[in-house]
């Protein structure tokens, strides 16, 4: 994948990821912390830790077209690697203390993984249905 597809990629996944990473905190602070206050500072490094998330994409660089068994190798690297880096990220940040809450902050960054990745395959799916109806008026033209 192109480095110039990989950047239009992660700044259309971006808006995603940082609005599931606010829905992901407030069901975590809501089960574990519900009565916390948090401050300016903490919705900043929820912007921080949603750029974070999205940093792993350039896994996905090679200069050669990946083939499929390549591109799925990648995608579990990638997965792997943001789990680490959130999950370190977290804990460094104390955003969770006991195991617990360890597991559920890693569910809670499955779901976002998923949800953003359900998100681009349809929109990329819904541009590839536009371009082909537009390839088929053409060519009936």
């Amino acid at each position: 994948m192109e480095m110039k597809a990989i950047i239009k990629s992660m700044i259309r996944q971006y808006p995603v990821i940082y609005f599931c990473t606010m829905v992901a905190t407030i069901i975590y602070c809501g089960i574990f912390v519900p009565n916390e206050n948090f401050s300016l500072t903490f919705l900043i490094s929820l912007f921080v830790f949603g750029l974070l998330g999205d940093l792993p994409m350039l896994l996905f660089y090679s200069p050669k077209e990946l083939t499929e068994k390549r591109w799925r190798v990648r995608k579990v690297l990638h997965f792997i690697t943001l789990e680490l880096v959130l999950l370190c990220t977290a804990k460094w940040l104390d955003f969770y203390q006991t195991r617990l809450q360890g597991a559920f902050f890693f569910i809670l960054i499955l779901l976002v993984y998923i949800i953003v990745c359900l998100s681009l395959y349809y929109s990329d799916k819904r541009l590839a249905n536009t371009l082909n109806e537009e390839i088929m008026k053409r060519k009936h033209s």
